[in-house]
Parts: structure tokens; C-alpha cells; sequence
């Protein structure tokens, strides 16, 4: 199986990402970043296990064919930043019960720290605010 998303840590400094997010949430579409490593590291309970993961560090660089391949099952706390990645999973065993694993978000992690960082009330009052100044 192969599967394709954002993840919700990408640099701080990509701005292209950041404004994409907040476009995206100001005109209510629908929207959710991943927790990817917390996602590769429980894809087990889900039957399954990664073949191969591809990331792109910016925004525009998967179709631009930038990526590279990593391993984000190490666990290290510290990981790259990127912006979009590509999985390729491989079915290993049945699952016969239900998972119960939130590994996405509303906002990203960039997004929740610039608005704590500005003082905002909430991620969306910080989207509002910083569509004005751009």
C-alpha cells in the first residue's frame, strides 16, 4: 500500500507551508496534518510494516521528484524536518481487533507553536491575525 501526506512538524522557516495551512483552514477546507513518526512507530497494530519512506522537505518538492529516503522507525526524538512523504507499507499479519491510534491533527505543530510564540488565543485567531499582515 502507498500513501502520501504532510507532516504536522515541518521547518519553522518554510513559509510557503505555513501560509498553504493557513489558506487552507481561513477557507474551511478540510485539512489534517500526521504525526508521521508516531505513526510509523505503531504501524504494527495495524498489520503492517514500512517497505520504504520518502520525504520531501519542502513544499513543491515531491513533484519537483526532491525526496529522499529515511527511516523514521529509529527512535530518536530528534528527526528531520520535511514537509510531505510518501510510505510504502507492506501487509505482515491480520488484525482482528480495533486500533484505537490518533495520529493526525487539526493544526501542525508549526502552526500551534507560532501562535503560542505570538500569544494568540487559539491556532485559527493566529491564522486570521497573520492573513492581514501577508
Amino acid at each position: 500500500m502507498l500513501f502520501t501526506g504532510k507532516d504536522s512538524d515541518y521547518s519553522d522557516e518554510d513559509l510557503p507551508d505555513f501560509i498553504a495551512e493557513r489558506n487552507a483552514k481561513l477557507k474551511q477546507f478540510p485539512h489534517k496534518s500526521t504525526r508521521l513518526k508516531h505513526l510509523i512507530q505503531n504501524i504494527d497494530k495495524f498489520g503492517f510494516r514500512v517497505k520504504n519512506c520518502f520525504i520531501a522537505r519542502r513544499r513543491g518538492d515531491l513533484g519537483a521528484q526532491k525526496i529522499s529516503k529515511i527511516n523514521l522507525a529509529q527512535n530518536n526524538e530528534e528527526h528531520e524536518k520535511f514537509y510531505e512523504f510518501v510510505v510504502i507499507l507492506e501487509k505482515s499479519i491480520a488484525v482482528t481487533k480495533h486500533v484505537d491510534i490518533v495520529f493526525t491533527q487539526e493544526y501542525s505543530q508549526v502552526a500551534i507553536r507560532k501562535a503560542k510564540d505570538n500569544g494568540s488565543r487559539n491556532v485559527f485567531d493566529y491564522f486570521k491575525l497573520t492573513k492581514k499582515e501577508n
